[in-house]
C-alpha cells in the first residue's frame, strides 16, 4: 500500500509539499512504525524543511497556509 499527498498551486505551477508513505516492513518495525519515504513543506521564505510524519507534514502545511494568510 501507498500513501500520498502533495500540495500543488495549479495557477503558479508550484510545489509546496510533498508526503510519500510506503507499506513496509524494515529492521523489524511494524510498517505503522515506519518513517515516510518523503516528507517536506517548502516553507513561506523558499526553504524546504522535512518533517518525519503524517500528522507533522499537516501541521506544517497548516502553519504555511497561516504564515501565507498574514
Amino acid at each position: 500500500m501507498t500513501f500520498s499527498k502533495q500540495v500543488f498551486d495549479a495557477y503558479e505551477q508550484k510545489n509546496y509539499g510533498n508526503y510519500l508513505w510506503i507499506q513496509q516492513y524494515k529492521n523489524g518495525k511494524k510498517y505503522w512504525e515506519v518513517p515516510p519515504v518523503e516528507c517536506e513543506v517548502v516553507k513561506s521564505d523558499g526553504t524546504p524543511p522535512y518533517c518525519h510524519s503524517e500528522d507533522e507534514f499537516d501541521e506544517m502545511m497548516a502553519q504555511y497556509y497561516m504564515d501565507v494568510k498574514n
